[in-house]
């Protein structure tokens, strides 16, 4: 065993910022990141159908996995990781207060000295009891790793079912944009535009073309056009005066044909134009949320990834302690109170950016 090892401390962590200090600290950036993406999804409006069918399934699917998330199985997934290191340094912490007094005798006495055996056997015992509850993942142990090998389980699921759901609306944006719907009401509107138009002309036509000219009579038709009366009723109130009866019915009956086509078409190209900014408002939502649940995917894979990390590292540790435990005589003239100080060091540390952590959490 070399002397300037550091047994106390997992074997990846030179100090609190490193090892698993820095898992720690990813583990929170991503949660908080697969927060945010979470909550988008789930705050968002509900999509129609009306650019694809099955787009409101795919986002309820997206939505659940989401909610999932958020509610963290009822325990909150970065709560999992930050409570059960915290019991670990504390735990720690705890236990090398009690190996200080005995690491001085082991330094101190000789090796047949009174005692010696007696504190050699409590050490190790608190080694080993390390090693229970810190580095074992075996389900019938008492290790505080079970919570988190039980989340890093929930996360496997759900980085599949995320990581799906980011696929399946990736591909409806991108059957969305195949499919032509907005283009294709656009077209529409542009033909129902052009019908429209030819109403006006024709019927503009025929005013024109049957109405005597204003002068003769002395009347201003712009003063009818001005009170909101349509061609067909100005062209009317001329034929009157004109004294053509019989023509007056069957040109008003024609114009008011043209007049109640017009007013069809103006309301089709009106709801038209809704279609449009509503489809072209929800395409834009759906970029949103192919780029939201990517994201989600992504840092839910990256938390998983990390809490696995986290629980392997404190498994490495187990092996490390089984080591010193198994040490009995001095490397140094103080080798056990080394160990005890950088140990002590290491988890102070450690148990602050914990601190640190939680009270971000709670505001």
């Amino acid at each position: 065993m070399p002397a300037d090892a550091n047994y106390l401390v997992p074997p990846q962590s030179q100090n609190a910022d490193t090892g698993i200090g820095l898992t720690i600290k990813d583990i929170y950036a991503a949660h908080q990141v697969a927060m945010g993406c979470a909550n988008t999804l789930i705050k968002q409006v509900e999509f129609s159908g009306n650019l694809l069918p099955t787009l409101p399934e795919d986002q309820a699917l997206a939505r659940n996995d989401s909610s999932t998330y958020v509610a963290g199985w009822n325990v909150g997934v970065e709560n999992v990781y930050l409570s059960a290191a915290s019991t670990i340094s504390t735990f720690v912490l705890s236990a090398l207060k009690e190996l200080e007094p005995l690491a001085n005798i082991l330094d101190e006495a000789s090796p047949d000295a009174s005692g010696r055996d007696e504190a050699l056997a409590q050490f190790r015992g608190i080694i080993h009891a390390l090693v229970s509850s810190c580095c074992k993942i075996n389900p019938d142990s008492d290790s505080y790793l079970l919570s988190m090998i039980a989340m890093n389980t929930h996360l496997t699921l759900l980085a599949d079912t995320s990581q799906r759901d980011a696929l399946r609306l990736n591909a409806a944006a991108r059957t969305v944009d195949r499919s032509g719907v907005i283009q294709g009401l656009i077209q529409k509107q542009s033909t129902l535009q052009k019908q429209l138009a030819d109403q006006n002309a024709l019927l503009a036509g025929r005013a024109l073309s049957q109405l005597v000219h204003e002068a003769e009579f002395g009347i201003e038709i712009g003063e009818f056009a001005a009170k909101g009366l349509k061609p067909g009723a100005v062209a009317g109130a001329v034929f009157k005066i004109f004294g053509e009866a019989e023509a007056v019915e069957k040109f008003n009956k024609q114009t008011e044909d043209i007049s109640e086509k017009q007013d069809s078409l103006g309301d089709q190209i009106a709801q038209l134009n809704q279609a449009i900014k509503d489809d072209e408002a929800e395409r834009q939502e759906l970029t949103l949320t192919v780029a939201q649940s990517g994201q989600l995917s992504g840092r839910v894979a990256d938390v998983l990834a990390l809490g696995l990390s986290l629980v392997d590292q404190f498994r490495q540790w187990g092996p490390r302690l089984e080591l010193l435990a198994q040490h009995s005589n001095p490397v140094g003239t103080r080798f056990y109170g080394d160990q005890i100080d950088a140990g002590t060091i290491f988890w102070d540390k450690f148990n602050k950016l914990i601190l640190d952590y939680d009270s971000n959490i709670l505001g």
